[in-house]
């Protein structure tokens, strides 16, 4: 799948300085700069025998496994609070990394991506992090760094460990400058056991499945090809080609590009741009799902159900309503003046309604909620739009406002 390009990149590099910052304020004020024995290198083609390894740029663990076997868990709350680094040559690594609890611990890419966009360090396995009890009181973090992950992802902590992170980044990003993205992880990323990790970034990568029930997800500038749910998601700046869903909140879209054959299930909440484009390529919704804030027709979010309007109207298709004159039928249709109800029974937050006239007689149609009374009004050819606020019919576009 070719990337299309966006106008504002998020610049991921800063992002990463950012969230570097943020671990070592949230671990504890050990965390400052690293020294050499804090960052190891591991390198698959290493020619030094496994009992000389040590992780020295001239010793260099053979696998990543080794490297973490080494390390160990934390032993003390200074050892947690420092970050610590794998320092991975590029290569492909087949191994199922172990990642020991209660470290706070990065693994990167020396050489970051190559220049054909791919991820230089392959990880063709699966990543399992059981953060179990360790005592300890720090936050806890796992960072990828332009790593490619072949296999799924598997984040745990028994329920007893201190909250927890997870960041997923890549340094360029191939979205920008249309290189095709194949990296980042296949398989799915499972939290389902992780029942104090706080978040889950995931930046400038190919997405799989994500499952993060006790998780805010974020991600940003990445490609979505699977399903993702949390207890709340936003998502940033990404291309959808796949469902998103969250349980405790709705989920947020901020300048995203969509594929077709989507549907929204959860309470959504678009800002104009990711909206025009779900709409534009024939997604669907379900009723009272969907909000839109700003950039498109004041919110405007059609209802995908019909709504009772009575008095002297016809329906066209949806919730389109003709008053005095179908389309191609101009004239003098209206003999008085009358009076559009409108009812509330089957309406949701941020349904609109749309009424058109072709009538030339000059009589004044008003439009009025069914409990609240009049909110607008239209004389002579033109449309009304009105909008469901959650407890009233309100004015939203077009003919004439009436005022409290």
């Amino acid at each position: 799948m070719l990337i299309r390009r966006r106008d504002s990149p998020v610049e991921v590099d800063n992002l990463w300085a950012l969230i570097r910052r943020l671990i070592a304020t949230a671990s504890g004020s050990g965390v400052s700069v690293k020294p050499l024995s804090r960052a190891w290198y591991v390198d698959a083609g290493t020619t030094t025998p496994l009992a000389s390894q040590t992780g020295s740029a001239g010793a260099p663990f053979s696998s990543i496994s080794g490297a973490l076997t080494a390390l160990g868990p934390a032993a003390s709350e200074p050892d947690a609070t420092t970050l610590f680094s794998l320092l991975v040559v590029p290569g492909t690594y087949t191994e199922n990394p172990t990642i020991p609890p209660g470290r706070t611990l990065e693994i990167v890419a020396v050489a970051g991506e190559s220049s054909s966009g791919v991820a230089g360090v392959t990880i063709d396995g699966t990543v399992t992090w059981d953060n179990a009890p360790s005592g300890l009181t720090h936050i806890t973090s796992l960072v990828l760094k332009d790593v490619q992950v072949e296999g799924g992802i598997t984040l745990s902590d028994s329920g007893g460990s201190s909250p927890e992170g997870f960041f997923f980044f890549m340094s360029t990003t191939g979205q920008y400058d249309g290189l095709y993205m194949n990296k980042g992880f296949t398989g799915t990323l499972d939290a389902s056991g992780a029942t104090n990790l706080n978040s889950v970034a995931l930046s400038g990568i190919s997405v799989g499945t994500v499952n993060a029930p006790n998780s805010g997800v974020f991600p940003v500038g990445s490609l979505i090809n699977d399903p993702v749910s949390g207890a709340s998601v936003v998502v940033t700046s990404c291309d959808v080609e796949d469902n998103i869903t969250a349980s405790g909140s709705p989920v947020q879209y901020v300048g995203c590009v969509f594929a077709e054959d989507l549907n929204v299930t959860s309470p959504s909440l678009f800002d104009g741009p990711s909206w025009q484009s779900f709409v534009a390529q024939g997604n669907t919704w379900n009723a009272g799902t969907v909000t839109v804030q700003g950039g498109f027709l004041a919110g405007q979010v059609p209802s995908p159900t019909p709504i009772a309007a009575t008095g002297s109207v016809s329906e066209g298709s949806g919730n389109l309503f003709y008053v005095g004159g179908a389309p191609g039928d101009p004239g003098s249709h209206l003999g008085g003046p009358i009076t559009i109800t409108i009812d509330e029974s089957s309406a949701l937050p941020g349904d609109t309604m749309c009424f058109s006239s072709n009538d030339t007689s000059g009589n004044t149609v008003t439009f009025a909620d069914e409990d609240t009374g009049p909110i607008g009004s239209l004389t002579g050819p033109g449309f009304f739009v009105g909008r469901y606020s959650g407890t009233s019919w309100q004015y939203l576009l077009g003919g004439t406002a009436t005022l409290p």
